[in-house]
């Protein structure tokens, strides 16, 4: 009988306890497990299973106190920031962009959901570019964040797969040869420059002039 009571006891102070943890994002970082972490200024981005928040360090330095978050119904991928725009593709490879430019109040810009699979994508003000493996690079413009329109194909590679756009030059990886940069200075008749490798590329980074590249060999 006196371990039923001391149970029920137990069982009586763990229950608001349990109670008390929210689902919702909170200072304590346990709302979500992360998929990406990323700095931006003094920033710290975080992309959840489902949303995306933001941190600022405290007046220590030494802890990240959530400033802002935006909640989505279905599950993420990843993430990507560009022109303080953050673009997350979700699991059904709807794109969704959110508004960075104020940091205690982001907001969802619109909406994208191409009728193609696509491997991988890139977003400068108003054009969208998707990789398509053996079907090249598609550029669309963007309107309003919840229109596209195709308006050129880039056809310089094999496979095209992973995409990174800095400044007016477009790094595609190309699995059959290298990374394939695209000059869009002029972007309906882009310079292109191949970096060609021996090995077969998996991935890369780009830092500036400089591009690093992982192999599968």
């Amino acid at each position: 009988m006196k371990r039923l009571i001391i149970t029920f006891i137990l069982l009586l102070l763990i229950s608001p306890i349990a109670n008390g943890i929210d689902n919702l994002p909170d200072k304590t970082l346990l709302w979500n497990r992360f998929l990406e972490v990323e700095t931006f200024d003094r920033f710290l981005i975080a992309l959840g299973e489902n949303g995306i928040a933001l941190f600022e360090p405290a007046d220590s330095g030494s802890v990240f106190l959530e400033k802002s978050h935006v909640i989505l119904a279905s599950p993420t991928k990843s993430m990507k920031l560009q022109d303080l725009v953050f673009v997350v593709r979700q699991l059904n490879d709807t794109l969704v962009f959110i508004d960075f430019h104020r940091v205690d109040s982001m907001n969802i810009l619109g909406r994208l959901k191409p009728e193609f699979d696509y491997y991988d994508y890139a977003q400068t003000a108003d054009r969208l570019f998707l990789s398509r493996w053996f079907d090249g690079i598609d550029m669309f413009r963007v309107t309003y964040f919840q229109e596209m329109e195709f308006l050129e194909k880039f056809e310089t590679g094999v496979v095209f797969t992973q995409l990174d756009i800095k400044g007016p030059f477009l790094r595609a990886l190309d699995l059959y040869n290298g990374v394939v940069s695209h000059d869009l200075t002029n972007e309906f008749a882009p310079k292109v420059t191949k970096l060609l490798l021996e090995e077969r590329p998996f991935a890369f980074s780009a830092r500036g002039e400089d591009v690093i590249i992982s192999s599968n060999d």
